[in-house]
């Protein structure tokens, strides 16, 4: 195999021991070593992914375990929804048999002759139900490098319905997996009211946040009933667009606020983007409980509102 093609391969260029790079690492490691000829590599990767027993050789097991590489590679490290994953393996399930679009259309259609089903997609989905999510934002640990920025590049004035769906959107754009709803909207109300976040930055941090954001990271405390009052119709007609066009999904059950495929159909300003990225990193690192506690009883009332809005 040439440089060249072994560059272009979708492999990491760092190890940081992760458990969701543990988890692809092992399935890829029982894969790979089946066979006698591979019996080399197998006894120098499996003491140091800690592996028990041998590599896969079943033809059953290996593809209920390629099903399984599929998912966390697709899901846990890249971070696609699930609806981006069906159209990533079969654009129909999502668009329709008639939308002119093919992926693997190929293996569908010889799996079809063979089995009458699409039997790739059913086991990836299958295990995509059945895996349990491995939390993708541990991998999220570079600070986002922003010095080449131009000072107020994320200056951001929200005036109508637009530029709140505009912000949603980004703040749902920027998510990796499911979060709860409340989580979301925290991130939100600091990506639209930057002072905000300032008490939980440290001081570069805070410096660099308030160079991009310009004067309305140092405004004092402004009352977000007035930001409720003003926007919090037009923050429902933004959520209920978002959800509409497929860009906002979210589950009941769970409590917790998916993006969909069409939120890459949305044409998003540096700015909104911009404070996403800074605001999910930021969010890391600081407990959601004190933050919401030290809310003021305007702001609480507004994250209310917009929980169940």
């Amino acid at each position: 195999m040439s440089y060249t093609i072994l560059d272009s391969l979708p492999l990491p260029r760092q190890f940081r021991n992760t458990h969701v790079e543990v988890v692809i690492a092992g399935l890829a490691a029982r894969l790979a070593c089946a066979g006698p000829e591979m019996a080399g590599l197998w006894d120098r990767v499996a003491p140091i992914l800690k592996l028990q027993g041998s590599p896969a050789e079943d033809p059953t097991l290996r593809r209920k375990m390629r099903a399984e590489l599929d998912v966390h590679v697709a899901r846990d490290f890249f971070g696609l929804a699930k609806d981006e994953m069906r159209y990533l393996l079969d654009p129909s399930s999502e668009l329709g048999d008639d939308c002119g679009i093919e992926t693997f259309g190929a293996l569908k259609r010889a799996e079809i002759r063979a089995t009458k089903r699409f039997t790739s997609f059913d086991m990836i989905m299958d295990a995509w139900e059945s895996l349990a999510q491995v939390d993708y934002d541990e991998l999220a640990t570079t600070v986002p490098d922003t010095r080449t920025l131009a000072d107020a590049y994320w200056e951001y004035a929200i005036r109508d319905e637009v530029d709140v769906r505009l912000l949603l959107a980004a703040i749902v754009k920027r998510m990796r997996q499911p979060r709860p709803i409340q989580e979301v909207m925290l991130a939100f109300l600091y990506a639209a009211q930057p002072h905000l976040l300032m008490p939980h930055l440290s001081a570069d941090r805070q410096a660099e946040w308030r160079r991009l954001i310009g004067p309305s990271a140092d405004m004092s405390r402004i009352s977000v009933a007035s930001f409720a009052s003003s926007h919090l119709a037009r923050f429902t007609e933004a959520k209920g667009r978002l959800a509409a066009d497929g860009a906002w999904r979210f589950d009941l059950a769970s409590n917790a606020v998916d993006r969909g495929a069409a939120i890459y159909n949305i044409s998003l300003p540096p700015s909104t983007e911009g404070r996403a990225d800074f605001v999910w990193h930021a969010m890391r690192s600081i407990n959601q409980q004190n933050a919401t506690s030290a809310l003021s009883q305007e702001e609480h009332s507004f994250l209310a509102q917009a929980v169940a809005a």
